[in-house]
């Protein structure tokens, strides 16, 4: 077997990958004195910046007179953490262990003063805060020519901060399926291949699952090392269900370091928006009252979300696993008491039996076979609904006639007919009716779509046409 050269090297590989050739080593250039070069490794957690950057020092820390790799600078740095972090930058670089730190303020000034006398390599591990980067690598001059900075994390933005070029910014890409197969079998059975019989058919379900994030092979490789077949198949079918928690806790630090508003955002397109064209949902969350372009940039450069190439929200299936079992933990039992809603069983199940609560903010219900009359009638205890996105049965053609009829039924009942007046956006494909409930009072409605809908006046008698 031929292993990829990413395997063999990944240092290696990433030095040369990303600048078009072997003759010219990526923007490190480590036998260069020309300037002191930071360089940022960006991408969702789990995915292996870690790895990678310990790799790259591994690789290339001879070329230089002094390095220090400073793993999980997020935690590390929390209470008084960041003067040991100088401290430790100061005695790995300097190779003193007798250098103290007595506070930040210190660490700063010996950083400013004996940091330039040496060109160094020093890795800076999952930084999640600006405050990190002040006190370990405020400014180029604090280092000597030719020194170099790689900084992980998984906000974009701290590197924009900080003044790394764009172009020496890497989004970390995840792994594809050959080489998730390799990293699988390193930990399911200890080679570089499936062996032969079952394992081979669900190594690649496995693989499937984990959709190219490297955390998420790895614990699923070690759980699984050693287990029979009907073990295998149990896990498989639990993680259908259940999302693994390894992943979802690392996942869920980035989801912590939200804002509120932008958490709310999140959970939204997680829960509802997923797939939905960018200016679609940008229009329904201003409509509930987010800052929707910024709060969408935040959450792209925090490697939660993706713009697909077409211009439609996307993120990793673990990352939406994770913002859907946020939603879920609080009532893991009581769908009516989440505040998303848009598994279709669940959603008919609180309509028919009318158990909605004011605890829903947003549902999405499609493809439903419950009459649109019977939807409305079920809203009545959804008193906080902001958002709704559903459409109406389409029976078949022979049944057109008693459609109508049905419609025509509900159309005249009042007590029925119903809409929440907390709507902000309302998205509804098919609606039967001619207008809106009499009842609704629409003074917080926003965004109004109504695709394919025989409504043909927003209520009746009113003078405002629908066209």
């Amino acid at each position: 077997m031929v292993i990829p050269e990413r395997r063999q090297d990944p240092a290696g590989w990433w030095l040369r990958s990303y600048r078009g050739g072997a003759e010219k080593m990526s923007v490190l250039e480590v036998e260069s004195e020309d300037d002191v070069r930071m360089i940022g490794i960006w991408g969702m957690g789990g995915a292996g910046k870690t790895t990678l950057a310990r790799a790259v020092f591994d690789h290339i820390s001879i070329w230089f007179e002094g390095s220090s790799f400073v793993q999980n600078v997020r935690e590390s740095s929390k209470g008084t953490g960041l003067k040991e972090l100088q401290k430790q930058v100061l005695k790995d670089v300097l190779k003193d262990q007798s250098i103290d730190v007595t506070s930040v303020t210190d660490g700063v000034n010996k950083m400013k003063q004996l940091m330039p006398c040496r060109k160094v390599l020093v890795v800076l591990d999952d930084v999640d805060g600006i405050d990190q980067l002040e006190a370990l690598a405020r400014k180029p001059s604090w280092f000597k020519p030719g020194s170099r900075i790689i900084i992980t994390t998984r906000d974009k933005q701290l590197l924009i901060s900080q003044g790394v070029h764009v172009d020496n910014i890497y989004k970390i890409s995840l792994l594809p399926d050959d080489e998730a197969i390799y990293l699988f079998s390193k930990h399911a059975f200890r080679r570089e291949v499936p062996i032969q019989g079952y394992e081979q058919k669900l190594s690649r379900e496995v693989v499937h699952y984990a959709a190219g994030l490297p955390l998420t092979i790895k614990v699923l490789g070690s759980l699984l090392c050693g287990n029979t077949e009907p073990i295998w198949l149990d896990t498989l079918k639990r993680l259908k269900e259940i999302p693994l928690k390894e992943t979802l806790k690392i996942l869920e630090i980035s989801y912590d370091s939200l804002e509120e508003d932008q958490k709310e955002i999140f959970l939204d397109v997680a829960c509802i928006l997923k797939w939905e064209k960018k200016e679609t949902a940008i229009r329904i969350l201003e409509s509930c009252g987010f800052h929707a372009q910024i709060g969408l940039e935040i959450l792209e450069k925090k490697s939660l979300i993706n713009i697909s190439y077409n211009g439609y929200l996307d993120m990793h299936d673990h990352i939406e696993e994770m913002g859907r079992n946020i939603v879920r933990r609080l009532h893991p039992d009581e769908p009516n008491r989440h505040s998303r809603l848009w598994v279709n069983k669940e959603i008919e199940e609180i309509l028919i039996n009318d158990l909605g609560t004011k605890a829903t903010r947003s549902m999405i219900l499609m493809y439903t076979n419950i009459h649109s009359a019977i939807v409305m009638k079920s809203l009545r205890k959804m008193k906080e609904l902001r958002s709704l996105v559903t459409d109406s049965c389409n029976d078949d053609d022979d049944d057109d006639d008693d459609d109508d009829d049905v419609s025509e039924k509900w159309e005249f009942d009042e007590g029925v007919q119903y809409l929440p007046d907390t709507l902000r956006s309302l998205c509804w494909y098919y609606y039967p009716f001619s207008c809106l409930p009499k009842s609704f009072q629409a003074n917080n409605l926003i965004n109004l779509e109504m695709p394919d809908s025989n409504i043909s006046q927003l209520w009746e008698g009113g003078e405002r046409k629908v066209e």
